[in-house]
C-alpha cells in the first residue's frame, strides 16, 4: 500500500501489482499467448482432418481396385452365390469310359499300373463295369451293352465316348439349382448301386453325372 496526502490527509492507495491487477503490456501478452494456443488448436484439428480424408481416400482407392478385380472375373464365378457354392463341395471327377470289351480293357490299364478295385458284378465272368485306380487316379469302365436305352447321347462307339462322373455334396439342393438352366439328360434318382444321381449335357456335349453316397 503507498500513502498519498490529499487535502493535508493520507489516503491508503492499493498498488496495481498487488491487489491483482495486470498491468496492460502483460495483459496483451497474455492475450497473443492464448491466440496462438487457439490456433495451434485448430491446427491440430486441421491436420488430423487432412489425416482421416487422406487415409479414406487411400482406402477407397484399394477398394475400388479391389471391385475391378472381381468384376473383371470370368462371368461363371460372380453371376450367383450358388456357383462359389458349388466349387467348395466338389470333392472329385472320375472318367466313365465306355468299352466294347471290358476284359481286355482291364487288362490293358493293368499293363500301365492301375489296379482292378471294384466290379459289377463282384464276381462273375461277365463284368459289365469295373473302376481301377492308380494313386490318387480313378478311371471307370463299363460296357456299351449295359447302357441299354440309357443316356442316349453317348455314342455306342469306342473312342471319345465318356461320360465325367462327379462326386458332390447336398446332391438335391444343387439339382434343384440347376435343373432349370441346363439340358438334364437324366433325372435325379437313386441307382441300385446305393448312388444318388443325375446326368446333363454341357454346352460342348459333353455328358457330366453328378453324385452322392447318400446315408
Amino acid at each position: 500500500m503507498k500513502a498519498v496526502v490529499t487535502n493535508g490527509q493520507q489516503q491508503a492507495v492499493p498498488n496495481p501489482a498487488r491487489a491483482g491487477f495486470v498491468a496492460e503490456p502483460y495483459r496483451q501478452f497474455q492475450f497473443e499467448l492464448m491466440h496462438i494456443c487457439a490456433i495451434k488448436i485448430n491446427l491440430n484439428f486441421f491436420l488430423q482432418s487432412i489425416v482421416k480424408q487422406s487415409f479414406t481416400k487411400i482406402v477407397e482407392r484399394k477398394l475400388q481396385r479391389i471391385l475391378a478385380q472381381i468384376q473383371a472375373l470370368p462371368a461363371t464365378l460372380t453371376s450367383d452365390s450358388t456357383n462359389i457354392y458349388r466349387q467348395k463341395n466338389m470333392k472329385s471327377v472320375s472318367p466313365n469310359i465306355f468299352v466294347t470289351d471290358i476284359n481286355a480293357t482291364i487288362e490293358f490299364y493293368k499293363q500301365l499300373g492301375f489296379s482292378l478295385t471294384t466290379t459289377v458284378p463282384e464276381e462273375s465272368d461277365n463284368i459289365i463295369f469295373a473302376m481301377m485306380t492308380c494313386g490318387n487316379v480313378t478311371f471307370m469302365f463299363q460296357t456299351f451293352e449295359s447302357l441299354g436305352n440309357e443316356l442316349p447321347t453317348v455314342s455306342r462307339q469306342n473312342g471319345g465316348s465318356l461320360l465325367l462322373y462327379i462326386q458332390t455334396n447336398e446332391i438335391r439342393k444343387f439339382f434343384d439349382q440347376i435343373k432349370d438352366k441346363v439340358n438334364v439328360i437324366k433325372e435325379l434318382e437313386k441307382t441300385f448301386y446305393g448312388a444318388t444321381e443325375f446326368s446333363i449335357e454341357d454346352n460342348n456335349g459333353y455328358l457330366l453325372t453328378f453324385a452322392e453316397d447318400e446315408d
